[in-house]
């Protein structure tokens, strides 16, 4: 598969559809963390075929929102971005720069792409966009 490369404008672009797929990812995630706290919580005092029957539904629940969530992912990997932090919602865009490649970085919430890293570096070592030249 070829690799797209953005440009600063192109990512930009792209956050009409890249953001509804990353809040949907981001809320699925936490409805994972809800229905495997649901389960953990069951309780057994209930007859063995009710607490049976409730943890088959949570489960099923669970292979759902991650079967959800990895259509989701490919559709990320459609446009040309990586999902790189279920919690936040942080998006990793590949661009070139001197001949390099490095990722545009956005996240869930921001207006548009603002930052950028190298690939050998997280997107906790990011920088601002002006410093991309």
């Amino acid at each position: 598969m070829n690799r797209k490369y953005f440009s600063i404008e192109q990512a930009n672009h792209s956050l009409v559809l890249v953001r509804p797929i990353v809040q949907d990812i981001v809320n699925k995630r936490n409805m994972m963390i809800d229905t495997k706290k649901k389960i953990k919580n069951l309780d057994t005092d209930n007859l063995v075929i009710q607490w049976i029957t409730k943890e088959n539904e949570l489960k099923k629940e669970l292979k759902e929102l991650s079967t959800s969530i990895t259509y989701n992912l490919e559709e990320l990997e459609m446009i040309g971005c990586y999902l790189k932090d279920f919690k936040k919602g942080v998006i990793d865009f590949p661009s070139v720069l001197d001949r390099r490649v490095v990722f545009l970085s956005w996240q869930l919430g921001e207006k548009t792409v603002n930052n950028w890293h190298e690939v050998v570096h997280s997107y906790d070592k990011n920088k601002v966009i002006k410093s991309l030249t």
